[in-house]
């Protein structure tokens, strides 16, 4: 993965530097020069997909930087304009620093006559000096989808070097079917697959190999129920997307994959549609663009916002900040409007933030191609058992939203039977989809122990785990919260009826515990679930080197692990329907 780019006297930039995440959607003004932030990431392309192959040496004396060994890829065929490349029109060099994930690093210069000059570094910060050193290390590959075009209505069968010499250059639209004829062994069955598991109804009917003889154009044939057609005479959409996936489908999951602008030509669903598929597929992904249904598909924190005015852009940190981005790119639309109509449901939490990553997780289990991930569908939380009323308000807001499903979950905590069912008859007074979790919170149904050992058998670096040692420590865990847990009952029992003493609350408190103390299963229903696991990883750490959160645990269930109620709440969610 990509950590860092840092940009010197290049174009628009004096000195500036940009960090990356796994996903980066990158926003700004139109004069904010996200372009040139995508134009550098090609010009290192250059190298990260050559460098093995490149002579090492020193750089010619009057190209005035360092005298350091590295290499000089060719530019040829990227079609990147390199006019005004220098910083307000300045003397050269650019230079061009890229940090990986796994320490290797990338200085490139480039100098009068667009001479280029790249210094490789590995993960220890030595030069690489030769191709032997070069081979022992990994830099991440870079894929960038060039400029696309709607198809020309047909092609010629070209010379197979030129198709392939670029593949990743402005040619690429015009080449499309030779592309397909040329790498057809190695990535036609995949391209296929993807078009048919993302776009509905869609069917690669077949490909025509080009002949130069016979005069045989390549073709490649669209089936839309019983309707063929060449590719050529299908819509502008369908040809920009079917382009999209031949890109994708070339790419490894593993590799950092940059689309510059892709929503041109595509309707706002298949704009949706496209974020959603590349969040699942792929390690790093790197997003130019305008589009609004594209920045509502993602959180706060992935959205990189380009001020080539200050030394270092930086991420939104919250819904109100994007939605002044949107308005700053000059939309009039509203960010969570747009979630709402695109989902048409909408989760209501009880209060903690955590909460909703934990269902995403689960959900990915359960459904892993779902088109509507939890953690874009619009969320609020109410801030406790007390917010009910915001509940309400929240239902009253979105009423005029046609079709819109309303999901609220509430903990259990220690509220007392009677107080969880007059809730849950307020909420179907209301008509409000409610469901309390029959457990304390969330955090309990992570609490499996063949899950948390097999996360410490992952990554243990001392001692012998095995599940009884994890069960043991869950009991005794269990026992020494036994007393908080029946002061907890207490204290809401003395909360509902003031006139209670507090003899005869502790008493009742007792009983209800003592019900549940009945079995395993039962007593970790009240248990303080997050308090539990906190426990547990603490106890882990010094047993076996291994601490683990909720998330941890949570992307370690297997699928039948997971509890029937989280499986139903999920699903209702997923389906659309009530909940039961």
């Amino acid at each position: 993965m990509i950590k860092s780019i840092e940009l010197e006297n290049y174009r628009c930039f004096y000195k500036h530097k940009i960090k990356f995440n796994d996903l980066s959607i990158v926003v700004g003004k139109n004069n904010a020069w996200k372009s040139t932030l995508i134009e550098a990431l090609r010009l290192v392309s250059i190298v990260t997909n050559k460098y093995k192959n490149l002579a090492y040496k020193l750089p010619p004396a009057w190209f005035g930087v360092p005298n350091i060994i590295g290499v000089n890829p060719s530019l040829k065929g990227i079609e990147i304009s390199l006019k005004n490349i220098f910083y307000n029109l300045g003397t050269p060099p650019v230079k061009i620093t890229v940090s990986f994930n796994n320490d290797l690093k990338i200085e490139l210069f480039i100098g009068e006559d667009y001479y280029t000059h790249a210094v490789l570094y590995d993960e220890h910060g030595k030069i690489i000096k030769n191709k032997i050193h070069a081979k022992q290390c990994i830099f991440p590959e870079i894929n960038i989808l060039p400029q696309i075009w709607p198809l020309k209505e047909n092609e010629d069968l070209l010379n197979e070097d030129y198709v392939k010499s670029n593949i990743y250059s402005n040619r690429a639209s015009s080449h499309f079917r030779n592309q397909l004829q040329f790498f057809y062994d190695d990535f036609y069955e995949i391209f296929c697959k993807l078009v048919q598991d993302t776009w509905k109804n869609i069917k690669i009917s077949g490909f025509i190999k080009g002949d130069k003889i016979s005069g045989q154009q390549p073709g490649l044939f669209i089936e839309d129920g019983t309707f063929v057609a060449e590719v050529g005479w299908i819509g502008h959409g369908l040809q920009m997307w079917l382009q999209t996936m031949w890109f994708l489908a070339r790419c490894k999951e593993w590799w950092t994959v940059i689309l510059d602008e892709p929503d041109v030509y595509l309707h706002a669903d298949l704009q949706r549609k496209l974020i959603r598929f590349l969040k699942s597929r792929f390690t790093q992904v790197i997003i130019a663009t305008h589009s609004i249904e594209i920045i509502s598909e993602v959180d706060p924190e992935n959205i990189l916002v380009i001020d080539k005015s200050k030394n270092i852009s930086e991420y939104s940190t919250n819904l109100p900040a994007v939605q002044e981005i949107i308005n700053n790119i000059g939309s009039i639309q509203n960010l969570e409007l747009i979630r709402c109509w695109s989902s048409k449901k909408f989760i209501i939490l009880e209060g903690k933030v955590a909460d909703i990553s934990i269902l995403k997780i689960i959900q990915d289990k359960l459904f892993s191609d779902s088109e509507e991930p939890f953690d874009i569908i619009p969320t609020t939380h109410v801030e406790g058992w007390s917010g009910w009323q915001r509940v309400i308000g929240s239902k009253l807001a979105l009423k005029n939203i046609k079709d819109m499903s309303i999901y609220c979950i509430f903990d259990s905590d220690y509220h007392l039977e009677d107080e969880k069912n007059q809730r849950l008859s307020e909420a179907k007074v209301e008509w409000i989809n409610l469901h309390i979790w029959s457990r304390k919170e969330i955090e309990n149904y992570l609490i499996v122990p063949s899950a948390i050992l097999r996360l410490i058998l992952t990554k243990y670096t001392m001692g012998c785990p095995c599940l009884e040692l994890v069960n043991e420590k869950i009991d005794q865990l269990l026992e020494e919260m036994k007393e908080e847990i029946s002061d907890n009952y207490s204290n809401e029992i003395k909360n509902k009826n003031k006139l209670k003493d507090v003899k005869t609350c502790n008493k009742e408190a007792r009983t209800i515990v003592n019900k549940h103390w009945l079995n395993n299963n039962s007593k970790l229903s009240i248990v303080p679930g997050k308090k539990m696991i906190g426990a547990l990883s603490d106890w882990s750490k010094g047993e076996f080197g291994v601490s683990f959160n909720v998330t941890h645990i949570a992307r370690t269930l297997n699928r039948e692990e997971i509890d029937t109620e989280l499986v139903n709440v999920i699903t209702a969610i997923e389906k659309k329907s009530i909940f039961k």
